[in-house]
């Protein structure tokens, strides 16, 4: 079956199992969204889901429930070298690692993912474990 995952400003399905438990549906959001576990909180009409407990433990979860995700703001924790800041970006069908200074901005980290990508930076929208940058990036 599939669920909606809802969270700030966007909202994602993904397929689940009655049988799969709410730590392995936190994997999934991590592996498709790039959420850490550990800061994501799943919730189901006010009620927070347990790690622990299976989707057939919550009877009020079937085909299309919306589900709300928030996170825990983490820090951000990029691999620094020579005062440079490795970043890896992550498309669809692609990643790509990018080098950029600790002081360039999320506009400029947009433009050089522009050389690499021809994506329009109008149409980007950068998010980092579920929050929008939409300031200068800091090591």
């Amino acid at each position: 079956m599939k669920v909606i995952i809802a969270m700030k400003g966007c909202e994602f399905s993904i397929g689940v199992c009655p049988q799969e438990s709410i730590l392995e549906i936190k994997n999934k959001i991590q592996h498709s969204q790039g959420i850490l576990v550990s800061s994501q909180t799943l919730k189901v009409c006010g009620w927070e889901l347990i790690d622990g407990l299976d989707l057939d433990d919550y009877p009020l979860i079937s085909e299309c429930t919306k589900i709300y995700l928030s996170t825990k703001h983490t820090p951000l924790i990029l691999q620094q070298h020579d005062g440079k800041i490795k970043i890896t970006v992550k498309f669809s069908s692609q990643k790509i690692d990018i080098e950029v200074d600790k002081t360039d901005s999320v506009r400029s980290l947009k433009e050089k993912i522009h050389i690499v990508d021809s994506t329009p930076i109008k149409r980007m929208t950068l998010f980092f474990s579920g929050s929008e940058w939409k300031m200068i990036i800091e090591a």
